[in-house]
């Protein structure tokens, strides 16, 4: 959950319109960021025509829980669930540039140092590889209800969603997986 109040609204001293059906139009489209001070158009129509126009300027506080690094990590370390905690956050991006569930950070690398307290944000870190070609793999074959699992044998490396071919230990023969998590692929037919 995000929360978000108005710390800053700027309006014209006063704004007088004629009496009639009140329509106010206000265009978001040429905001970059959200969470910085912005003005924005404000129109004001009575009776299907324009009555007033004027700027504007508002200002948001937003927060939320995102992960933040529980420790100092270097670039090039695999994240684990040890090295990060959610934490209340005042919002300074899109919220769509934090990481807010740890399903989101499975599997993924630091491409620069964190230190112990900032946050983990989507740029920070890349997709690493899980499996690699001869990992033993865990496959999960499933069909409707029913769920099998067999062992084998990764013939390519893959991160988190890609596909990639697997030996069945039992048979030879080769499947096509996808990467769920290290050591564990899935066949869906």
């Amino acid at each position: 959950m995000v929360s978000v109040r108005i710390v800053r609204l700027d309006l014209p001293d006063k704004i007088q319109v004629p009496t009639g059906t009140l329509e106010i139009r206000v265009s978001v489209s040429g905001v970059r960021n959200l969470f910085a001070r912005f003005s924005l158009p404000v129109e004001i129509r009575v009776n299907n025509k324009t009555s007033r126009s004027f700027a504007a300027t508002l200002e948001f506080e937003a927060y939320a829980e995102v992960f933040v690094a529980a420790k100092d990590l270097s670039a090039n370390t695999k994240i684990g669930e040890s090295d990060v905690r959610l934490e209340k956050r005042r919002l300074e991006k899109p919220v769509a540039n934090y990481v807010r569930y740890a399903e989101n950070l499975r599997g993924g690398v630091l491409v620069r140092d964190a230190i112990s307290g900032s946050e983990i944000t989507t740029d920070s870190f890349v997709a690493g590889v899980v499996i690699r070609p001869g990992d033993s793999v865990r496959v999960e074959v499933q069909s409707d209800n029913l769920k099998i699992i067999i062992k084998g044998e990764a013939r390519a490396a893959g991160k988190i969603g890609d596909r990639i071919a697997v030996k069945n230990s039992q048979s030879g023969a080769i499947l096509q997986a996808v990467v769920i998590d290290e050591g564990l692929v899935k066949v869906t037919f």
